[in-house]
C-alpha cells in the first residue's frame, strides 16, 4: 500500500495525513473472472460428447451448470480469504500514519525554540540538562554536530551561543515518520514536511516517485522535476529566500547570509542530511556552494541564482524527469 504523509509548520493548514488512493482492481479483476469463465466452457466443450438426443441435451446442461457453479464457488472463497488480510493491511497502515503523525507533533513539543516549555529551549536556558531530556534530543544534538563537522562550520548547531538545532530537526523528524510508516508495511512512502520530502519504496509498479522543485523566479513555476526511478530511498530538500525570505544565517557572523543564490535544491538518500547541506551550501554561495557539494557522495543538486543562473551537480541529470 501507498501512504503519503504531509506535515511541518507550511502543511498545518491541510489535512495532517492522507493515504495516496490505489488503481482501482475492478477491471483487472473482471478480465480474470471473464477469462476463468472462458476457460470452464473450453473444458466443458473439449470433454462433452455429441449431442445426440434429449437426455444428452439435459447431460451437457447439468455438466457445464456444475462447472460454473464450482468455479463461482472458487471465486467466493478466494474473495471471503482475501478482503479480511486487506482490511488488517489497511488498518496496520492507518496506526502507523496515525503514530506517525503524533509523534511529529512530538517533535515539535521537544525541539521548538518557539516554546519556552520545550525541552530545547528550557536546556538553552540552563533548567535542565542533556541527560534530564528525551533522548532524541542528544540524538539530534550528536546529527547537527556531525553536519557542522562536514560543512566546515557552514552548518551551526548554536544560535547566539545557545543550542539551537532547528536546522536539522525539520529533515530528521521528516525521515523518521517515513521510516515509521515503512516499517509497519506500507511498500510506497511520502513524506512532505514543509517542501522537504522523504520518498520510500514506490507508488506503484513500474511508477516512480517524482517530485516538482519550485522556480523561485518564477512563482508557480518549476524549475525541474526529480524522479526517484531506481532509488528505494530518496530525499529532496531545498533551501532558499524565495518564500520564507532571508532566514538562513551565516554562522560566522550571526547574521541572514549574503549569498547570491535565491535557491539551492539537494537530492540524497537521507532527507536529514539533504536539508542540512541545502542549508549550508546556500549560505556558501553559488561558487563553493557547489564545489563543496560536487565532493559529497551520493549527493546531487540544483542552485539558482538570483541573476536566474541555474548550475547543478555532474550527476544531476540522471536525476531529472
Amino acid at each position: 500500500m501507498t501512504t503519503t504523509l504531509a506535515g511541518g509548520r507550511a502543511a498545518r493548514r491541510q489535512t495532517m495525513r492522507r493515504i495516496r488512493p490505489r488503481r482501482s482492481p475492478a477491471v483487472p479483476l473482471l478480465l480474470v473472472v471473464w477469462a476463468g469463465a472462458a476457460g470452464v466452457l473450453w473444458l466443458w466443450w473439449r470433454n462433452t460428447p455429441a449431442i445426440s438426443d434429449r437426455t444428452g441435451m439435459i447431460l451437457n446442461a447439468g455438466r457445464i451448470t456444475g462447472l460454473l457453479a464450482g468455479y463461482l464457488m472458487a471465486l467466493v472463497v478466494l474473495q471471503m480469504a482475501r478482503v479480511p488480510a486487506l482490511e488488517r493491511r489497511v488498518g496496520s497502515d492507518r496506526v502507523a500514519l496515525d503514530e506517525a503523525a503524533a509523534e511529529l507533533r512530538r517533535v515539535d513539543e521537544v525541539f521548538s525554540t518557539y516554546r519556552e516549555d520545550s525541552e530545547v529551549s528550557r536546556l538553552a536556558g540552563g533548567e535542565t540538562t542533556l541527560a534530564r531530556c528525551a533522548h532524541e534530543v542528544a540524538e539530534v544534538l550528536e546529527l547537527a554536530a556531525e553536519a557542522e563537522r562536514v560543512s566546515d562550520g557552514w552548518f551551526s548547531t548554536s544560535y547566539r551561543g545557545r543550542p539551537d538545532p532547528t536546522g536539522i530537526v525539520k529533515g530528521w523528524a521528516v525521515e523518521c515518520a517515513a521510516r515509521r510508516v515503512a516499517a509497519a508495511g506500507a511498500t510506497g512512502v511520502s513524506v512532505n514536511g514543509g517542501g522537504t520530502v522523504q520518498l520510500l519504496g514506490t507508488p506503484g509498479a513500474g511508477r516512480p516517485w517524482r517530485v516538482g522543485v519550485s522556480d523561485p523566479l518564477r512563482p508557480g513555476g518549476l524549475a525541474a522535476a526529480v524522479s526517484a526511478a531506481g532509488a528505494p530511498e530518496l530525499a529532496v530538500a531545498t533551501s532558499g529566500s524565495a518564500e520564507r525570505g532571508a532566514h538562513v544565517v551565516d554562522p560566522r557572523t550571526g547574521r541572514s547570509a549574503v549569498t547570491d543564490l535565491v535557491s539551492v535544491t539537494v537530492v540524497a538518500a537521507r532527507l536529514t542530511w539533504a536539508d542540512c547541506w541545502a542549508t549550508a551550501a546556500f549560505a556558501r554561495g553559488a561558487r563553493e556552494g557547489l564545489r563543496w557539494l560536487e565532493s559529497l557522495d551520493g549527493v546531487e543538486a540544483l542552485l539558482v541564482t538570483a541573476r536566474g543562473e541555474v548550475r547543478c551537480t555532474g550527476g544531476l541529470a540522471a536525476r531529472l524527469g
